[in-house]
């Protein structure tokens, strides 16, 4: 799904392979679905962007809500 992950310290963003370009505003969407918030830039990157305060739990919570996303929406097929 994803073709690179950039990024530094927190900041983090994931571009999109071929298969999945263009779409990053329909993955934010359904990571909202699955309670966790993205940002996106351009078509082909997810960012995340978290508070600095962030805790580990809630770094691991996001991601998998995140991960969820994502499987629905390869799932659903991404049109």
């Amino acid at each position: 799904m994803f073709s690179e992950v950039r990024g530094l310290g927190l900041l983090i963003g994931c571009v999109l392979n071929a298969d999945y370009a263009g779409q990053a505003k329909q993955i934010s969407q359904e990571a909202a679905k699955a309670g966790v918030m993205v940002l996106i830039a351009g078509g082909n990157v997810v960012r995340f962007a978290p508070a600095l305060n962030v805790s580990e739990e809630e770094v691991t919570t996001g991601l998998d809500r995140f991960a969820v996303a994502c499987e629905h929406f390869v799932g659903r097929g991404s049109s």
